[in-house]
């Protein structure tokens, strides 16, 4: 309907719109890439679509999730500021990935009532910004005057300084050493440099066990102890750190999720507040904060980690394709460029086979069966679409076990 594009295939209207909002002492720069662009039906409105794809069923839906709509209202913002707009309307589109349907959620407001609800917005941001500059500043400043904490041991000098180079230059470097050789401060300690150098912005120390990550936090501890004040950050699983008998982030299965935004500022903020006189924010902090505060304990870590130089994590974070954190890696040139993220890789070997099962998976008829009976009232489509898989699946493991039958090559 109207002009203009509109879908996920050609995103291309307002791409790379940029509105500069000055803030008292603060100067942003937004950006933004609308979904879509339209003239309202009869009408000079302009309408700002954004479009989500789901899996839930959209029939439940009673109005569209804030974070999404939020996201739509920063476009139009930024589209009636450059356009010089007095009034602009505001689409949610959601697709339903299982069925295929489509719903709307529309909303028209005046200029005038999107810049207070923008700039309210953007007042709440700005305190964030600043404390943010403001310990980068500090965190710089101690990781340039820090010093080894011990005299270097045999081989150690050069492997630390192996690890400055590769990182200043952009490369790789697999580095295979004895045990007791003090590997994983030799390689958090140049690595820290780097960052202070300006080389880099945060490091990401990944590990198969979590044994191994404790390893990293107790020598980060050393450095804290010689007046190092960076922001380090264990990070573990959605299912080790949440709170309830099974993972369900519903609001109406999850008593933290109703209301978590509401909240989670606070926690955070008081999280932040704990780390800042030179402790690393482990897993038991975030878990004593986020019971305090009635908020998903998982969600407030990654909320922690926008704030933190050293990230302590399963390797499942930056290599798996469904469980990478794709707010610094969903965008592979973001994820690429030269001042950007240090992988180190502890345990590199154990890469392969967790390779192999980050990109493999496995689907049987009964797994379906029994997902089919969980939705049959909650999403009665849905049910009858697995129909379908089922007797596919039915028939390719029929087909399986005569191969493999007696006599059978």
């Amino acid at each position: 309907p109207g002009n203009g594009a509109y879908g996920h295939d050609s995103p291309r209207t307002c791409a790379g719109n940029r509105d500069q909002v000055p803030s008292s002492d603060l100067f942003l720069c937004l950006e933004g890439r609308a979904d879509g662009i339209f003239k309202k039906d009869s009408s000079d409105i302009f309408v700002v679509d954004e479009i989500k794809t789901v899996f839930r069923g959209l029939q439940e839906m009673r109005e569209p999730e804030e974070v999404h709509l939020a996201q739509a209202r920063c476009y139009a913002y930024m589209y009636a500021a450059k356009e010089g707009l007095d009034r602009i309307g505001i689409r949610m589109t959601y697709c339903g990935q299982v069925t295929g349907e489509i719903r709307f959620f529309y909303e028209e407001q005046s200029f005038e009532e999107l810049s207070l609800w923008f700039f309210s917005l953007i007042r709440d941001y700005g305190p964030w910004i600043k404390r943010k500059l403001s310990f980068e500043e500090s965190a710089i400043r101690t990781i340039r005057a820090v010093n080894f904490p011990f005299p270097y041991r045999e081989g150690q000098f050069d492997l630390a300084a192996g690890v400055y180079r590769t990182i200043v230059h952009g490369r790789k470097l697999f580095l295979q050493a004895p045990t007791g050789t003090g590997k994983t401060l030799a390689v958090l300690f140049p690595a820290l440099k780097a960052v202070g150098e300006g080389k880099a912005e945060k490091i990401f120390y990944l590990t198969a066990k979590n044994v191994t990550g404790r390893v990293a936090l107790e020598s980060l501890r050393l450095l804290y102890e010689r007046g190092l004040c960076v922001r380090s950050l264990e990070l573990v699983s959605k299912e080790r750190s949440c709170v309830c008998d099974e993972v369900d982030c519903r609001s109406s299965s999850c008593p933290r999720a109703d209301g978590h935004y509401d909240r989670i500022n606070g926690a955070l903020r008081d999280l932040l507040d704990g780390a800042e006189g030179g402790e690393p924010i482990t897993a038991e902090k975030i878990a004593d904060c986020a019971e305090k505060h009635r908020v998903c304990p998982y969600e407030l870590s990654l909320d922690a980690a926008d704030f933190s130089d050293v990230i302590i994590c399963d390797y499942n974070y930056v290599f798996h394709p469904r469980v990478r954190l794709t707010r610094f890696f969903g965008d592979t040139e973001a994820a690429g460029k030269k001042n950007g993220t240090i992988l180190l890789v502890d345990e590199a070997h154990n890469l392969l086979e967790r390779g192999r099962e980050m990109y493999s998976a496995e689907i049987s008829a009964r797994e379906v069966k029994q997902f089919r009976r969980s939705v049959r009232d909650r999403q009665p489509q849905l049910w009858k679409t697995l129909k379908d898989l089922v007797r596919v699946l039915n028939g390719m493991e029929k087909e399986a076990a005569l191969k493999s039958a007696p006599g059978k090559s």
